[in-house]
């Protein structure tokens, strides 16, 4: 298991998040009312996640471990051509007024990166990454989320020369 972070509904943590890569299976725990109805809060929570996924969908799919390491949480997946760095904890960039201090926003650090690295952009927005690689030691300037969107992880693809 490859812990995700936490998932949250308007502030409130709901679950502890985890994806299950290759054969794996995520449980959400979305059971209907009597009636058959899907509370609000469950929906959210299952339309979040749907928007997620299409940000990344692709390597969750088609991942597989890698054997490159991330600090802390973060880690990456292959498909066998480019390698998805998952970057945990950043936070949301805003306003002091609306948002809270200590965004996570900085340099992530992974090593085992064998390739020459020539671009890094994440896949939500397609916003390319500053970084330094020395040797197989890859230095990552990971921004924080806008104001208004926090995907709780944020999956970064790098692109090899």
């Amino acid at each position: 298991l490859e812990v995700l972070g936490t998932i949250f509904y308007e502030g409130t943590p709901l679950h502890d998040g985890a994806v299950v890569v290759r054969d794996g299976t995520y449980l959400l725990n979305v059971g209907p009312t009597g009636d058959g109805a899907i509370l609000p809060i469950q929906q959210c929570m299952l339309e979040e996640v749907g928007n997620w996924i299409r940000t990344c969908g692709k390597c969750i799919y088609t991942g597989k471990p890698s054997p490159i390491k991330g600090d802390g949480k973060n880690f990456a997946l292959t498909d066998g051509v480019k390698d998805y760095f998952f970057i945990h904890d950043l936070g949301i960039f805003g306003q002091a007024h609306v948002t809270v201090a200590g965004n996570g926003e900085g340099i992530k650090h992974f090593s085992g990166v064998k390739n020459k690295v020539k671009s890094i952009r994440y896949t939500d927005n397609g916003q390319e990454l500053e970084f330094i690689q020395k040797f197989d030691e890859l230095f990552i300037y990971a921004p924080a989320c806008d104001y208004g969107t926090n995907y709780v992880v944020r999956v970064a693809e790098a692109d090899y020369e």
